[in-house]
């Protein structure tokens, strides 16, 4: 869970909020980790108990970027492909370790980014930066630059994000957006979670071009990330993708050189992992996998690799 505080606090006001996380003596919050108070958007992790288990909690000071980005990611959830897709990818980084900033790999958020990029490359999902809700509610394409929503950037004053997309503001274009998504979805295979796992993996282990291309939305066609090198310096071969607003912020700039290698290795096991299970399951007569057991197996590399 994402909270952003309503206000804009010091970092020495932010320290003594998580101080009075740890010193809480309910029960009820756990884990405080401080090590992003330092980081370009403060941040305080931590974990809340509920009735049945618990919730991961970033904290962060007044962020209306944020805000509107995580309007964005909810739009794109609709798709009946998406959620299920980012929930299995957090679950295996998690297991092969390689889903930590502070380590210098890479945050759940670039992996949500890394989905999303691949889920538009295989159709399945409109880039919603493009569309709008024209006469009738029909959903149109528009040109992003031509039809703006400027938000002046929190941090960056000389920064300004268009941060126009297609974003339903009544039930009646909610439904629309639903409809549309799930149709584009069941068009191009989009309830087979298997297929695109897989897809997924093969995609970022053996086929796209880091040291000349940037994950991220279409409008910027995947630049060529020699023509802006300062934020998208890839000449090594390190993840670099951008922000769907913040065109300018490189998500992956945390990541070692190391790091960028494990993830390629993670993906390239579990796509040889799940070809295997299919080949075994077709030998043995079973054309279907459950995804319970295909997920089990894929954590279980995550041990033995």
């Amino acid at each position: 869970m994402d909270l952003s505080l309503s206000v804009t606090p010091k970092i020495s006001d932010l320290e003594r909020l998580a101080e009075s996380f740890i010193s809480d003596e309910t029960g009820v919050f756990n884990h405080v980790n401080t090590d992003r108070l330092s980081a370009r958007i403060p941040v305080i992790m931590l974990t809340a108990r509920v009735d049945d288990g618990h919730v991961d909690i970033d904290l962060s000071p007044e962020n209306v970027l944020a805000v509107v980005n995580t309007k964005l990611l909810k739009c794109y959830s609709f798709c009946p492909l998406a959620v299920p897709m980012v929930r299995v990818l957090k679950r295996i980084v998690k297991a092969f370790d390689v889903n930590n900033p502070a380590k210098g790999s890479l945050s759940s958020y670039g992996y949500v980014l890394m989905v999303l990029n691949y889920l538009q490359k295989s159709n399945i999902i409109p880039n919603l930066q493009e569309l709008a809700f024209g006469k009738n509610d029909q959903i149109v394409r528009v040109d992003p630059s031509a039809h703006s929503s400027p938000l002046a950037h929190p941090r960056n004053k000389s920064f300004v994000c268009n941060v126009h997309f297609l974003c339903p503001t009544q039930q009646a274009q909610l439904d629309i957006l639903r409809r549309f998504l799930g149709q584009m979805a069941a068009q191009n295979k989009g309830d087979n979670l298997l297929l695109h796992l897989a897809q997924f993996f093969f995609y970022y282990a053996f086929v796209f071009d880091y040291r000349h291309q940037v994950i991220g939305s279409s409008i910027n066609k995947q630049m060529k990330a020699e023509n802006d090198p300062e934020y998208y310096h890839t000449r090594s071969g390190e993840f670099a993708i951008e922000d769907p607003f913040e065109t300018f912020y490189n998500v992956g700039h945390v990541l070692k050189h190391s790091q960028s290698c494990r993830i390629r290795i993670c993906f390239a096991i579990c796509y040889t992992k799940i070809v295997d299970l299919v080949n075994d399951a077709m030998k043995g007569g079973s054309p279907s996998l459950s995804m319970k057991f295909v997920v089990e197996e894929l954590l279980r590399s995550a041990t033995t690799s």
